[in-house]
């Protein structure tokens, strides 16, 4: 060397062992060769050291415990949807499984299906018919009263009674609506296509929801409101189906 000094001894830093099984670590990671980093049991820390035998920054730190919330990613209350898979997997194993049975239990499944579909369509009509039978009967009370109060020339009671038989009716409809099944708020629609796409909602075909839904169009029908029985009806019968389906 220059200056006749004597060249110092490189020294050499020996990297701490590492304690216990590290085997969720990663290794190989970009730039840094086996043996330059280490995992400091105190901090829970994966150390990393530079050239010069100095511990650099943490590359990362190990997570000991799961603190992911499921309530917090929904909110406060628990989310009561639930996801479905009704879907026939059709496998070569279900196919097999199928063209092993009996003529006898092929001809079972399709009575049962045809069946169950029979049965659906004549309670749904029958469900309909009685819906339009008490419609029909419950506003021609209310206009049969209206038009002989009119008549009397007892307009103004006529009025009150018309607007009071209303009001009843609106009331009734939605006392029960809110009281019994809030699942058959609304046409229904919305929910049966939601349930078809895989989402099962709390009570959307429960048989308070079908109470409610015929009573209430019913109710809300014979009020005056500016709604159908279309709606209605297809819940209705989604509500009938999935009892027989039971």
């Amino acid at each position: 060397m220059d200056g006749g000094q004597s060249p110092r001894p490189q020294q050499h830093h020996r990297m701490p062992e590492r304690e216990g099984n590290n085997n969720h670590d990663i290794e190989g990671m970009d730039g840094a060769a086996e043996g330059d980093w280490w995992q400091n049991s105190s901090s829970n820390a994966l150390l990393r050291y530079d050239d010069r035998g100095s511990i650099c920054e943490p590359l990362m730190r190990k997570r000991t415990i799961n603190t992911t919330s499921q309530i917090a990613i929904v909110g406060a209350n628990i989310c009561p949807i639930e996801s479905l898979d009704y879907e026939v997997v059709e496998n070569n194993l279900f196919k097999q499984d199928w063209r092993s049975r009996k003529k006898k239990h092929i001809f079972q499944y399709i009575i049962m299906k045809w069946t169950l579909v029979l049965l659906i369509g004549l309670l749904t009509g029958l469900v309909g018919f009685f819906n339009n039978l008490a419609v029909e009967n419950i506003a021609g009370l209310k206009l049969l009263i209206t038009s002989d109060l009119m008549l009397k020339e007892r307009y103004f009671t006529a009025f009150l009674a018309y607007g009071g038989s209303n009001l009843v009716l609106a009331a009734a409809a939605a006392a029960i609506c809110a009281y019994i099944a809030p699942a058959a708020a609304g046409s229904g629609i919305p929910e049966v296509k939601a349930y078809l796409n895989g989402v099962d909602a709390y009570s959307i075909l429960a048989p308070s929801t079908l109470f409610v839904k015929i009573f209430g169009s019913i109710l809300g029908v014979s009020a005056g409101f500016v709604l159908g029985k279309e709606g209605p009806m297809v819940h209705t019968g989604a509500c009938i189906a999935n009892l027989l389906g039971q």
